[in-house]
């Protein structure tokens, strides 16, 4: 989450109402709204988006075989839905939190400006705690419609899970980087919960380009 610029001077843009040239050219700006959390839950609403794609396809007799329940698949797309829709709204509302807290750097020093800052920092904080935890169950079901998919959907479940990664380090990242006012314990345990997960993809990754090369 950046917190050089205010968000002034360039049209804001949100995931709802703006192409995605519209928003990754003012992702490019220098105003932070949106900035890397909000690319965080936009990666992670691309790994939602390709799990539920391969679920599908792996629903059908090409993706999946007879054996796989078409049943369970479409369930777990149905929740890898739901899981981008939030994962978009979460990145405006990050976006957001980084205007917030750009703008809490340019109060006048004293009090006013550290509580400020302190302030926008625990928001911003938490909003990354929330991208991530989200991430974090988006990865479960990731695993499972991989372990079932037909060998030509590998390639989509990898960028999904690389996608995942990434959304999953920048959550973490920014995190660490915003947290100042949050509880050590609290921001530790997340922080631990996300090292564990990218663990878990980074075997993931491995098992599927093994199976993908064989």
């Amino acid at each position: 989450m950046a917190e050089n610029g205010t968000g002034e001077g360039a049209e804001r843009v949100e995931t709802g109402d703006s192409t995605v040239t519209e928003w990754m050219r003012r992702l490019a700006l220098p105003v932070g709204d949106p900035g890397g959390g909000a690319a965080s839950a936009v990666m992670l609403g691309v790994a939602c988006a390709l799990t539920a794609m391969v679920a599908r396809y792996s629903g059908g007799r090409r993706g999946g075989g007879d054996d796989v329940d078409g049943d369970w698949l479409e369930e777990l797309a149905a929740r890898a839905d739901e899981r981008r829709a939030k994962a978009l709204a979460l990145a405006d509302v990050d976006a957001e939190r980084s205007r917030e807290y750009g703008a809490a750097f340019h109060v006048p020093a004293g009090p006013e400006h550290d509580e400020a800052v302190r302030t926008a920092g625990e928001r911003a904080a938490e909003s990354s705690e929330t991208i991530g935890d989200l991430a974090l169950e988006a990865r479960h079901d990731l695993r499972e419609v991989a372990g079932v998919t037909a060998r030509f959907l590998l390639p989509d479940a990898l960028v999904a899970t690389a996608a995942l990664r990434a959304a999953i380090v920048g959550a973490r990242t920014n995190l660490e980087a915003d947290a100042g006012g949050l509880p050590e314990a609290e921001v530790a345990e997340h922080v631990g919960r996300y090292d564990e997960a990218v663990e878990h993809l980074d075997r993931l990754e491995t098992e599927l380009r093994e199976r993908l090369r064989g």
